[in-house]
Order: structure tokens, then C-alpha cells, then sequence
């Protein structure tokens, strides 16, 4: 009798440690399925996120192309140079602007209504301009490429296509 009750406790203590052992896999696979399912999702997630935020800057851009044609970029350039004025007037101050913008080097230059040049600079391909001056070292970019890309940086953080 002894001997069958320990037989019966070393089966039954078996049984509980091999039910253990195959509880534990099927979990570990269960949830190496589950973390795969996850990636899964969350590498479409990132990838439709891209879809929106590109579909969303190609309109940005189609938008400022329009405006930079329109009547209102000249206005919008003139103001720029008057503000530039309240904050640096001094002589031997620079604009760098695009070659596209060349047609407007006078009504910058009258508008900041101090001594500057007008420069081309090739690295600015959307608009707006670069204020410069060497004596007071400022430098003020002022270009619609760089609210563009600080636009896109906003528009990262607070979007609300976050995922987690």
C-alpha cells in the first residue's frame, strides 16, 4: 500500500512537472506569435503614417508653389524685409534669396530701407530669404524651406499619429 501511494505521489508529481513544462512553451510561443502579430501591425502603422504625412506636405508644397507664383509673395517678402529692419538695422546687412526671386532684389533691399545686397543663393529652393550681417553677426532664416521642415517636425510631434 505505502508503495502504491508513492508510486501514485512520484506519477502525480510527474504529471504536474510535464503539464508545467508544456504550459510554459505554449505560452513562450504564444507570446513570441503575439510580439510577431504586434510588429507586424505596428510596421503597417508606421508605413500608412508615412502615407498620410507625405500625402499631407506634397499638398503643403503644391500650396506654397502656388503662393510663391501669386501676387501676395512679393507683399509677404516686403514685409519680411520691414521686420527684419525693426530687428537689425544696420548697414552691410545681405539678403540671400533664389534665383526665381531675383525680380523682387529691389523691393527687399527699399523695404529694409538700409544699405544691403541682394545675393542669390542656390541652396534655397522654395523661397523667402536668408538675412545676414557680418558686423552684429546675425543671421535670420527667414526661407519658406527651413518653416517647411520645422513644419514637418511639428507635424511629427504633434499630429497625433503617434504610435506606442
Amino acid at each position: 500500500m505505502k508503495l502504491r501511494q508513492r508510486l501514485y505521489k512520484e506519477a502525480k508529481k510527474d504529471t504536474q512537472l510535464q503539464l508545467a513544462s508544456q504550459l510554459a512553451e505554449i505560452e513562450a510561443e504564444a507570446a513570441i506569435e503575439i510580439s510577431k502579430s504586434n510588429s507586424e501591425t505596428t510596421k503597417k502603422l508606421i508605413a500608412k503614417r508615412e502615407a498620410y504625412t507625405e500625402m499631407v506636405f506634397a499638398e503643403v508644397l503644391r500650396t506654397l508653389n502656388e503662393f510663391t507664383a501669386s501676387k501676395d509673395y512679393e507683399a509677404f517678402l516686403i514685409k519680411k524685409a520691414q521686420k527684419m529692419a525693426a530687428v537689425c538695422s544696420l548697414d552691410g546687412s545681405a539678403f540671400l534669396i533664389r534665383k526665381q526671386d531675383e525680380k523682387y532684389a529691389a523691393a527687399i533691399s527699399s523695404a529694409y530701407g538700409h544699405q544691403c545686397e541682394v545675393k542669390i543663393d542656390a541652396s534655397i529652393a522654395m523661397g523667402g530669404f536668408i538675412f545676414e550681417n557680418a558686423l552684429s553677426h546675425a543671421v535670420y532664416d527667414e526661407t519658406l524651406d527651413a518653416a517647411f521642415k520645422d513644419q514637418h517636425e511639428w507635424f511629427a510631434n504633434h499630429s497625433g499619429l503617434i504610435i506606442q
